[in-house]
């Protein structure tokens, strides 16, 4: 069992295998070899690697879960001797919360997206311990999502453990508390300029 990636190794590859052995799962020899390939034909080197992470989250913890949700959203037919089965993705909120938790969830903690915008008129802003700040006209303000998808007086005490149950309707809390989650969950940015990319993640 070889305890780091070979130097000769790409970046890309290096990385993928830090990841893999820190996570709770471990798959070694040929497994991880033909896991860590098929996990890369779906990421490829130029696409966020967002399915890698949530695939090893998903397998090391609520995989039975997700597959009864499946089971269930599944319309299946059986053509010429084959079966297949067919999801309607437009109700994949209402049909697999869970999966749709994890997804989110993985968004959460590992997105390092950091948004930019020009402040138009100078402004100050108050934060709730009483300092305050001035934004002078014509100046970037960078707002990174981590910091954010970070912070445990909107995310709890374990804002740092896979939790894809703190997305599901089940788990809202107070009105108040909704609305702070939904103002720190920046994955896509946030106000009028989302990424545009954020219906095909």
């Amino acid at each position: 069992m070889h305890k780091r990636a070979s130097p000769s190794a790409s970046p890309q590859k290096q990385q993928c295998y830090r990841d893999q052995n820190n996570s709770r799962l471990k798959i070694h020899g040929a497994r991880h070899a033909r896991l860590g390939r098929g996990i890369s034909r779906l990421t490829r080197h130029d696409t966020e690697p967002l399915p890698r992470f949530m695939i090893l989250e998903v397998v090391t913890g609520s995989f039975a879960r997700i597959r009864a949700e499946a089971e269930n959203a599944a319309v299946v037919e059986e053509k010429n001797g084959k079966r297949s089965a067919t999801f309607n993705i437009a109700e994949f909120e209402e049909s697999m919360p869970l999966l749709v938790g994890c997804y989110r969830e993985t968004l959460r903690l590992v997105n390092q997206t950091l948004s930019t915008r020009r402040i138009l008129q100078d402004t100050s802003v108050t934060t709730p311990e009483g300092a305050t700040y001035i934004l002078k006209k014509d100046t970037d303000l960078q707002l990174p999502a981590g910091v954010a998808h970070y912070e445990d007086s909107v995310w709890g005490a374990d804002v740092n453990v896979f939790n894809p149950e703190r997305f599901l309707p089940s788990s809202k809390g107070s009105t108040e508390d909704e609305r702070k989650r939904k103002a720190a969950y920046i994955p896509f940015g946030g106000g009028r300029h989302l990424c545009p990319g954020r219906n095909l993640a």
